[in-house]
Protein backbone atom coordinates (compact mmCIF):
# COMPACT_ATOMS: atom_id res chain seq x y z
CA UNK A 1 0.00 0.00 0.00
CA UNK A 2 1.03 3.56 -0.52
CA UNK A 3 1.69 5.76 2.55
CA UNK A 4 -1.61 7.55 1.85
CA UNK A 5 -3.50 4.26 1.84
CA UNK A 6 -1.82 3.19 5.05
CA UNK A 7 -2.72 6.47 6.72
CA UNK A 8 -6.31 6.20 5.48
CA UNK A 9 -6.59 2.84 7.19
CA UNK A 10 -5.62 4.15 10.60
CA UNK A 11 -9.02 5.06 12.03
CA UNK A 12 -10.90 4.02 15.13
CA UNK A 13 -13.87 1.85 14.26
CA UNK A 14 -16.48 0.15 16.37
CA UNK A 15 -16.27 -3.61 16.52
CA UNK A 16 -18.66 -5.60 18.67
CA UNK A 17 -19.05 -2.77 21.14
CA UNK A 18 -15.39 -1.80 21.45
CA UNK A 19 -12.96 0.46 19.66
CA UNK A 20 -10.34 -1.19 17.46
CA UNK A 21 -7.75 0.23 15.13
CA UNK A 22 -7.88 -0.63 11.45
CA UNK A 23 -4.31 -1.17 10.29
CA UNK A 24 -2.71 -2.94 7.34
CA UNK A 25 -5.90 -2.63 5.33
CA UNK A 26 -6.12 -4.47 2.01
CA UNK A 27 -9.21 -4.46 -0.14
CA UNK A 28 -10.35 -7.20 -2.45
CA UNK A 29 -13.67 -6.76 -4.18
CA UNK A 30 -16.40 -6.14 -1.65
CA UNK A 31 -14.26 -7.10 1.36
CA UNK A 32 -11.45 -5.51 3.25
CA UNK A 33 -8.87 -7.48 5.24
CA UNK A 34 -7.23 -5.86 8.22
CA UNK A 35 -5.29 -6.81 11.31
CA UNK A 36 -5.80 -5.89 14.95
CA UNK A 37 -2.64 -4.78 16.80
CA UNK A 38 -3.40 -6.94 19.83
CA UNK A 39 -4.76 -10.03 18.09
CA UNK A 40 -3.28 -12.67 15.84
CA UNK A 41 -4.63 -13.22 12.39
CA UNK A 42 -6.64 -11.06 10.09
CA UNK A 43 -10.34 -10.32 10.21
CA UNK A 44 -12.48 -9.98 7.12
CA UNK A 45 -15.55 -7.79 6.88
CA UNK A 46 -17.51 -6.33 3.97
CA UNK A 47 -16.23 -2.88 3.08
CA UNK A 48 -18.13 -0.29 5.10
CA UNK A 49 -19.83 -2.92 7.26
CA UNK A 50 -18.32 -1.40 10.38
CA UNK A 51 -19.51 2.09 9.53
CA UNK A 52 -22.22 3.39 11.82
CA UNK A 53 -25.18 5.48 10.76
CA UNK A 54 -25.12 9.26 10.89
CA UNK A 55 -27.74 9.13 13.62
CA UNK A 56 -25.60 6.78 15.70
CA UNK A 57 -22.61 9.09 15.31
CA UNK A 58 -24.70 12.03 16.41
CA UNK A 59 -25.93 10.04 19.41
CA UNK A 60 -22.38 9.25 20.48
CA UNK A 61 -21.35 12.87 20.03
CA UNK A 62 -24.34 13.96 22.10
CA UNK A 63 -23.49 11.56 24.92
CA UNK A 64 -19.88 12.72 24.92
CA UNK A 65 -20.93 16.37 25.04
CA UNK A 66 -23.30 15.75 27.96
CA UNK A 67 -21.14 13.34 29.96
CA UNK A 68 -19.35 16.01 31.99
CA UNK A 69 -21.95 18.54 33.05
CA UNK A 70 -25.12 16.42 32.72
CA UNK A 71 -23.87 12.92 33.52
CA UNK A 72 -27.15 11.92 35.23
CA UNK A 73 -29.10 12.80 32.11
CA UNK A 74 -26.85 11.48 29.35
CA UNK A 75 -29.32 8.70 28.58
CA UNK A 76 -32.49 10.65 29.39
CA UNK A 77 -35.30 10.25 26.86
CA UNK A 78 -38.94 11.19 26.74
CA UNK A 79 -40.11 7.59 27.09
CA UNK A 80 -38.30 7.39 30.43
CA UNK A 81 -40.27 10.26 31.96
CA UNK A 82 -42.82 8.85 34.40
CA UNK A 83 -46.05 10.78 34.20
CA UNK A 84 -47.45 9.02 37.24
CA UNK A 85 -44.43 8.91 39.48
CA UNK A 86 -44.54 5.50 41.17
CA UNK A 87 -48.17 5.22 40.23
CA UNK A 88 -51.11 7.34 39.13
CA UNK A 89 -51.44 10.37 41.38
CA UNK A 90 -53.10 13.77 41.26
CA UNK A 91 -50.26 15.27 39.18
CA UNK A 92 -50.42 12.67 36.39
CA UNK A 93 -52.31 14.99 34.05
CA UNK A 94 -49.91 17.87 34.67
CA UNK A 95 -46.87 15.67 33.99
CA UNK A 96 -48.46 14.26 30.83
CA UNK A 97 -49.24 17.76 29.60
CA UNK A 98 -45.64 18.90 30.14
CA UNK A 99 -44.31 15.76 28.45
CA UNK A 100 -46.56 16.17 25.41
CA UNK A 101 -45.64 19.84 25.02
CA UNK A 102 -41.90 19.12 25.15
CA UNK A 103 -42.17 16.15 22.79
CA UNK A 104 -44.12 18.14 20.23
CA UNK A 105 -41.76 21.13 20.45
CA UNK A 106 -38.63 19.00 20.01
CA UNK A 107 -39.97 16.78 17.23
CA UNK A 108 -41.36 19.69 15.22
CA UNK A 109 -38.17 21.69 15.49
CA UNK A 110 -36.03 18.64 14.66
CA UNK A 111 -37.95 18.53 11.40
CA UNK A 112 -38.06 22.27 10.73
CA UNK A 113 -34.71 23.62 11.96
CA UNK A 114 -32.82 22.81 8.75
CA UNK A 115 -35.48 24.30 6.49
CA UNK A 116 -35.24 27.94 5.37
CA UNK A 117 -37.12 30.21 7.74
CA UNK A 118 -39.52 31.17 4.94
CA UNK A 119 -40.64 27.55 4.64
CA UNK A 120 -41.07 26.77 8.31
CA UNK A 121 -44.49 26.15 9.76
CA UNK A 122 -45.72 29.29 11.48
CA UNK A 123 -46.80 27.42 14.63
CA UNK A 124 -43.25 26.11 15.10
CA UNK A 125 -41.44 29.28 14.14
CA UNK A 126 -43.42 31.20 16.75
CA UNK A 127 -41.88 29.20 19.61
CA UNK A 128 -38.08 29.02 19.29
CA UNK A 129 -37.81 28.91 23.09
CA UNK A 130 -38.84 26.18 25.54
CA UNK A 131 -38.88 27.26 29.20
CA UNK A 132 -39.67 24.83 32.02
CA UNK A 133 -40.48 26.04 35.52
CA UNK A 134 -41.16 23.89 38.57
CA UNK A 135 -39.92 22.63 41.90
CA UNK A 136 -36.60 20.76 42.23
CA UNK A 137 -36.99 17.10 41.27
CA UNK A 138 -40.17 17.59 39.22
CA UNK A 139 -38.49 16.41 36.01
CA UNK A 140 -37.59 19.69 34.29
CA UNK A 141 -34.03 18.72 33.45
CA UNK A 142 -35.11 15.27 32.28
CA UNK A 143 -37.56 16.83 29.83
CA UNK A 144 -35.12 19.55 28.77
CA UNK A 145 -32.29 17.12 28.04
CA UNK A 146 -34.69 14.75 26.28
CA UNK A 147 -35.69 17.60 23.97
CA UNK A 148 -32.03 18.47 23.44
CA UNK A 149 -31.29 14.85 22.54
CA UNK A 150 -34.02 14.79 19.87
CA UNK A 151 -32.69 18.00 18.31
CA UNK A 152 -29.08 16.81 18.38
CA UNK A 153 -29.64 13.24 17.18
CA UNK A 154 -32.69 13.47 14.93
CA UNK A 155 -32.32 17.09 13.87
CA UNK A 156 -28.52 17.11 13.56
CA UNK A 157 -28.29 20.34 15.55
CA UNK A 158 -25.13 21.59 17.22
CA UNK A 159 -25.66 22.02 20.95
CA UNK A 160 -24.34 23.82 24.00
CA UNK A 161 -25.62 22.77 27.43
CA UNK A 162 -24.76 24.29 30.79
CA UNK A 163 -26.06 24.49 34.33
CA UNK A 164 -26.04 28.25 34.79
CA UNK A 165 -23.81 28.07 37.89
CA UNK A 166 -21.19 26.09 35.94
CA UNK A 167 -21.36 28.45 32.98
CA UNK A 168 -20.73 31.50 35.15
CA UNK A 169 -17.85 29.63 36.81
CA UNK A 170 -16.32 28.87 33.40
CA UNK A 171 -16.58 32.52 32.39
CA UNK A 172 -14.84 33.58 35.62
CA UNK A 173 -12.09 31.00 35.08
CA UNK A 174 -11.05 32.84 31.92
CA UNK A 175 -10.25 35.98 33.92
CA UNK A 176 -6.95 34.41 35.00
CA UNK A 177 -6.62 31.92 32.15
CA UNK A 178 -7.66 33.64 28.91
CA UNK A 179 -6.31 30.73 26.89
CA UNK A 180 -9.30 28.61 27.99
CA UNK A 181 -12.13 28.21 25.47
CA UNK A 182 -14.74 30.93 25.59
CA UNK A 183 -18.00 29.24 26.71
CA UNK A 184 -20.07 32.28 25.79
CA UNK A 185 -18.98 32.17 22.15
CA UNK A 186 -19.97 28.50 21.91
CA UNK A 187 -23.32 29.23 23.55
CA UNK A 188 -24.04 32.03 21.11
CA UNK A 189 -23.24 30.03 17.99
CA UNK A 190 -24.86 26.65 18.84
CA UNK A 191 -28.06 25.68 17.06
CA UNK A 192 -29.58 24.82 20.45
CA UNK A 193 -28.60 26.22 23.84
CA UNK A 194 -29.74 24.65 27.12
CA UNK A 195 -29.39 26.75 30.28
CA UNK A 196 -30.35 24.71 33.35
CA UNK A 197 -31.41 26.09 36.74
CA UNK A 198 -31.70 29.77 35.94
CA UNK A 199 -32.07 31.66 39.18
CA UNK A 200 -30.09 29.14 41.24
CA UNK A 201 -26.92 31.20 40.81
CA UNK A 202 -25.78 33.96 43.15
CA UNK A 203 -27.32 37.06 41.63
CA UNK A 204 -24.84 39.92 41.36
CA UNK A 205 -24.55 42.81 38.93
CA UNK A 206 -21.87 40.81 37.10
CA UNK A 207 -23.88 37.57 36.80
CA UNK A 208 -27.00 39.41 35.66
CA UNK A 209 -25.05 41.35 33.05
CA UNK A 210 -23.26 38.19 31.85
CA UNK A 211 -26.53 36.33 31.30
CA UNK A 212 -28.09 39.33 29.62
CA UNK A 213 -25.11 39.70 27.29
CA UNK A 214 -25.30 36.01 26.39
CA UNK A 215 -29.00 35.91 25.61
CA UNK A 216 -28.95 39.29 23.89
CA UNK A 217 -26.00 38.31 21.68
CA UNK A 218 -27.69 35.05 20.85
CA UNK A 219 -30.94 36.70 19.84
CA UNK A 220 -29.08 39.26 17.72
CA UNK A 221 -26.37 37.08 16.14
CA UNK A 222 -28.13 33.73 15.99
CA UNK A 223 -31.79 34.61 15.55
CA UNK A 224 -32.67 31.15 14.22
CA UNK A 225 -31.12 29.42 17.23
CA UNK A 226 -33.28 27.54 19.73
CA UNK A 227 -33.21 28.09 23.48
CA UNK A 228 -34.16 25.68 26.28
CA UNK A 229 -34.36 27.03 29.84
CA UNK A 230 -35.23 25.52 33.21
CA UNK A 231 -35.80 27.28 36.51
CA UNK A 232 -36.95 26.33 40.00
CA UNK A 233 -38.49 29.75 40.57
CA UNK A 234 -42.15 29.67 41.55
CA UNK A 235 -42.54 33.20 40.13
CA UNK A 236 -41.36 32.24 36.64
CA UNK A 237 -44.70 33.13 35.12
CA UNK A 238 -44.20 36.75 36.14
CA UNK A 239 -42.54 39.03 33.61
CA UNK A 240 -40.64 40.78 36.41
CA UNK A 241 -38.83 37.51 37.22
CA UNK A 242 -37.29 37.23 33.76
CA UNK A 243 -36.52 40.91 33.55
CA UNK A 244 -34.81 40.73 36.93
CA UNK A 245 -32.67 37.83 35.74
CA UNK A 246 -31.63 39.61 32.59
CA UNK A 247 -30.88 43.18 33.72
CA UNK A 248 -32.46 46.61 33.88
CA UNK A 249 -36.23 46.19 33.76
CA UNK A 250 -36.60 49.39 31.75
CA UNK A 251 -34.46 48.09 28.89
CA UNK A 252 -36.76 47.56 25.85
CA UNK A 253 -34.77 44.55 24.62
CA UNK A 254 -34.96 42.92 28.03
CA UNK A 255 -38.74 43.38 27.93
CA UNK A 256 -38.93 41.71 24.49
CA UNK A 257 -36.75 38.78 25.59
CA UNK A 258 -38.69 38.34 28.84
CA UNK A 259 -41.98 38.37 26.97
CA UNK A 260 -40.69 35.81 24.48
CA UNK A 261 -39.59 33.47 27.26
CA UNK A 262 -42.84 33.80 29.18
CA UNK A 263 -44.81 33.03 26.03
CA UNK A 264 -43.03 29.66 25.81
CA UNK A 265 -43.29 28.76 29.50
CA UNK A 266 -44.25 25.23 30.54
CA UNK A 267 -45.20 25.21 34.22
CA UNK A 268 -44.70 21.94 36.09
CA UNK A 269 -47.87 22.69 37.98
CA UNK A 270 -51.45 21.54 38.38
CA UNK A 271 -54.08 24.24 38.86
CA UNK A 272 -55.96 22.19 41.47
CA UNK A 273 -53.08 20.50 43.30
CA UNK A 274 -50.19 22.94 42.98
CA UNK A 275 -46.57 22.29 41.91
CA UNK A 276 -45.60 18.81 40.74
CA UNK A 277 -43.65 17.27 43.64
CA UNK A 278 -40.17 15.86 43.45
CA UNK A 279 -39.52 12.33 42.17
CA UNK A 280 -36.63 12.06 44.60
Amino acid sequence: MTPAEQQAGRHLWDYEGGSVQRVNVHRAGSHEFWGHPSAAGVWSRPVGALDVSDEERRLRAYRAAMADRFARFTAAQFDGYRTGGKGADKWTTARARALTTCQRWASEWAREIRRPATLREAKVCAFPTLALAGTPGSGKTHLATSALRVLAVEGGCSIAAWPVVDLLGAVKARFDRPELPDPIAACVSADVLLLDDLGAHHRTDWSVQTLYDLISRRYNRNPEGLLILTTNAATADAEAFWRGLLADQSNPQVARIADRIRGALVRMHDDDHGPIPSYR
